[in-house]
């Protein structure tokens, strides 16, 4: 009797401990600026803060984040705006090495994640600058979207609420509004423009009317 034994190559692997898993709404509009389809990204920024690395899943990304993510804001997956983090542990196939507009860029196909739910999640923003690949995948701060006036002489109003008839909190002439939250198809929650911020954002924060905007990136 001839026995055939038939084995299946091993997966190459590398464990990434300690890190920060991020996932993003990346915002996709069409080249008028009027329709907005957002997708889901993920990307992991290493425990030494020096790499943000682009993952790609075979799994449903909402399932894969459902289920490794402890804090998810209610309306996350509904608004499709900004970002969640979460610490762990990564196991992924070897890391792909890239080099894109100067810069690293790093990729990797997941294979497991083992959330710490005892540590307090790392502000991958105040690492988008620094750390190598950012400027892979979506770039650097892929879930910010700003905005000019189409009339850039008049000065935007920023509202305490989402009405017109709201106090006016502040005028900003010649700035880039940055989007944080949309509040229905006339206001937004917003702030300035900052590159000098960490996170791209400063004050005034306030309500602001999206008649008059039109989209930059």
């Amino acid at each position: 009797m001839i026995s055939i034994f038939i084995t299946t190559p091993s997966i190459a692997s590398e464990v990434l401990k300690n890190g920060t898993l991020q996932a993003y709404w990346a915002e996709n509009w069409n080249d008028e600026g009027t329709i907005n389809k957002p997708y889901l990204g993920l990307r992991y920024l290493t425990a030494d803060k020096n790499k943000f690395i682009i993952l790609s899943i075979k799994e449903s990304k909402v399932s894969f984040i459902k289920k490794n993510f402890k804090n998810i804001p209610n309306d996350f997956f509904k608004r499709k705006e900004w970002y969640i983090t979460q610490q762990g542990d990564l196991t992924v196939a070897s890391v792909k090495e890239g080099l894109l507009c100067n810069s690293y860029t790093y990729d990797a196909n997941v294979i497991t994640f083992k959330p710490d739910t005892s540590t307090t999640p790392v502000d991958t923003a105040l690492y988008e600058d620094t750390a190598h690949g950012g400027c892979n995948g979506d770039g650097e701060y892929p879930y910010i979207t700003t905005f000019i006036r189409r009339d850039e002489s008049i000065a935007t109003e920023f509202k305490s609420a989402p009405n017109t008839s709201a106090p006016t909190i502040a005028y900003k002439k010649n700035v880039h509004i940055v989007k944080i939250r949309m509040i229905n198809k006339n206001w937004m929650y917003a702030g300035v423009y900052d590159g000098d911020s960490p996170s791209r954002i400063s004050p005034p924060y306030g309500y602001v009317h999206t008649k008059n905007l039109k989209i930059v990136n």
